[in-house]
């Protein structure tokens, strides 16, 4: 409930009174009149208003400009992730970019809650967050993710003047860990699994694939396409097949959708839509993966078959910048940390290289190729 008060010259104003201890006690709205019953009118668009007022956001009534509406002078954190989410949408990023950027902005809403006005966010509040996600138990992984995520979106709106300022943001030290799959350990994983997902796991630790990338790309002569649309980095590249990967990459396709997909039903009435059921779910790969090297005691993820793919080029060829295009990083930096392995713990780990370097081109060798 908001009170009124008469100024020394005769105007009105309504004041909403903060809880016990606050300071200010109080936060006064001129009412921009000098009649009593105008007055009281205007209170009422004043508590309508009230509990957002309280939490520090700041309105210009319809009596204080020419507009019909009152309008929102800050923005709410709530506002500005509909805002951009809307454009990143827009976009045309890919679904799971989205859902990892809503995961993040909705967590920090629960930290600041969702009336919080965004052009008010400094340090302490990315430290609230930050001690929010440690008593959440989330990996530093996973925090440095959403810290990234914010940080983007804090620019984003500082490049559209919706905040003056992004408060410096470090990320959570994580030490830089990269597992490969040995050729014996390898083989142990693909005999707990199906001929069909042996070939599979095969056609990702040589082309260096992640996992949904075959599912969109394109096929062009001997290479498969991977558009920057699609790729992580938002960098095109070319990966060559050779014609045993070639049908392989051929066979995946026709076994694996997207979750969601739809297709008509099996009797041919357009409107029996169903999602499909015949063919494996592009997960499907990563948590039998995951499965079968936990059944013989390896802890692997299947992503750890795309640095097998850099480490087994790195050995083949010796060359990073040809690691760097099998890939796709934008910058070698990036993969520079391959170099650092021992080659003779590499060749160690990949025996069946060891006497073909130097004798003939093999698949690390010729992907990335334009």
């Amino acid at each position: 409930m908001a009170g009124l008060m008469k100024t020394k010259r005769g105007f009105y104003i309504a004041r909403t009174h903060l809880p016990r201890g606050a300071h200010p006690c109080e936060i006064k709205i001129p009412l921009g009149t000098t009649d009593y019953k105008t007055a009281l009118i205007r209170k009422l668009d004043v508590e309508a208003k009230a509990k957002e007022i309280k939490t520090g956001i700041k309105f210009s009534f319809i009596w204080e400009h020419q507009d019909l509406e009152v309008k929102i002078v800050h923005f709410t954190l709530k506002d500005a992730t509909d805002k951009y989410i809307k454009a990143r949408t827009a976009e045309h990023i890919s679904k799971n970019t989205i859902s990892i950027i809503q995961d993040a902005l909705n967590h920090l809403q629960r930290v600041l809650r969702p009336s919080f006005p965004i052009e008010t966010v400094g340090i302490e509040h990315i430290d609230a967050f930050k001690s929010s996600s440690h008593s959440n138990n989330y990996s530093k992984a996973t925090v440095n993710i959403r810290l990234r995520t914010i940080k983007t979106f804090l620019i984003w709106l500082k490049e559209r003047s919706l905040i003056k300022e992004v408060p410096k943001i470090k990320m959570l030290p994580v030490p830089t860990q990269i597992r490969y799959l040995s050729n014996k350990q390898f083989d142990a994983i693909c005999d707990h699994v199906s001929p069909y997902l042996r070939r599979v796991f095969h056609f990702y630790r040589e082309t260096g694939c992640r996992l949904s990338e075959p599912l969109f790309a394109e096929i062009d002569g001997n290479f498969l396409n991977i558009t920057a649309e699609h790729a992580k980095g938002r960098r095109q590249r070319d990966v060559y097949l050779t014609a045993e990967l070639m049908d392989i990459l051929l066979e995946f396709k026709r076994m694996t959708h997207l979750s969601g997909d739809l297709h008509p039903g099996r009797n041919g009435n357009p409107y029996g839509m169903h999602i499909v059921r015949d063919s494996h779910e592009i997960k499907y790969y990563s948590r039998e993966f995951k499965k079968a090297a936990l059944s013989c005691g390896i802890k692997a993820r299947f992503h750890d078959l795309r640095h097998t793919a850099a480490l087994r080029s790195y050995l083949n060829t010796r060359d990073i910048y040809a690691v760097a295009r099998l890939l796709g990083h934008a910058s070698v930096s990036t993969t520079q940390i391959y170099a650092n392995f021992d080659l003779k713990r590499l060749e160690q780990d990949f025996p069946d290289l060891v006497g073909e370097l130097g004798k003939k081109p093999g698949i690390s060798q010729l992907a990335g190729v334009v």
